[in-house]
Order: C-alpha cells, then sequence, then structure tokens
C-alpha cells in the first residue's frame, strides 16, 4: 500500500524530493491532487509504500525538505 509522505505547491519540488528519495534507494510516486489538476499551480502528493514511509521521512528531513 502506498503511503502520502508529503504535499507540495510545484512539481520541481515533488520531482527533488523523488530524486533524494530514489537516491536513497526507496521507490517513490508523484501524483496530483484530484481537486487542485484544474488550477494553474496544482498540488502534488509524494507517495512511498508504507513499508518505507519512516525512512523516507529520514530523508526528507535530512535534505530540509
Amino acid at each position: 500500500m502506498w503511503i502520502v509522505v508529503c504535499t507540495v505547491q510545484s512539481k520541481e519540488t515533488a520531482e527533488q524530493m523523488g530524486k533524494f528519495l530514489e537516491e536513497a534507494g526507496l521507490l517513490f510516486k508523484i501524483r496530483p491532487l484530484a481537486a487542485s489538476q484544474e488550477t494553474e499551480n496544482p498540488c502534488y502528493e509524494v507517495l512511498v509504500p508504507e513499508s518505507e514511509a519512516e525512512q523516507a521521512h529520514i530523508v526528507l528531513i535530512d535534505n530540509n525538505m
């Protein structure tokens, strides 16, 4: 099961978080929030497998995200 570890306001930030997660060997997904898809600047969720959520939080905190 996938779990949201962060919601951000730009695709670039979500992709940067994904880069840090990938470098740490973690799986991730990025998806736009359905409610915000019609706006100019939709928000994005960063998801990881539930079993990797704690490690993902540590990676993001260590990288000042």
